[in-house]
């Protein structure tokens, strides 16, 4: 039995990630910058352990961003996807604490 993710597709400059994200992957295409959002326990629902697929699939930079009172972890702070075709992982450890793993930079 394998894995099979389905895609939303995001276009616009900025996005923030909702429930229906679980087990996607969210493909951002843009030429412009685009900041993704990680929100607060308070106004999402998703649970410790849960999973979102970044993949910049246009020109524009991807930025990972979070609401107030979340934590978002990554490797020496970076926040950014290296570029087209890039793709990262969101995983959520606890209350309001990611971690960012993937093609990442500062």
């Amino acid at each position: 039995m394998g894995f099979n993710s389905t895609i939303n597709a995001q276009v616009g400059t900025t996005y923030t990630l909702v429930y229906n994200d679980l087990g996607k992957v969210v493909e951002l295409n843009n030429s412009s910058s685009i900041t993704v959002t990680v929100p607060a326990d308070t106004t999402g629902s998703f649970n410790i352990g849960d999973r979102v697929d970044l993949l910049q699939t246009g020109t524009g930079q991807v930025s990972i961003a979070h609401a107030g009172g979340v934590t978002l972890n990554s490797h020496d702070t970076q926040r950014k996807l290296t570029g087209i075709w890039a793709a990262a992982t969101l995983i959520k450890r606890a209350a309001n604490s990611w971690v960012l793993v993937g093609n990442i930079s500062l």
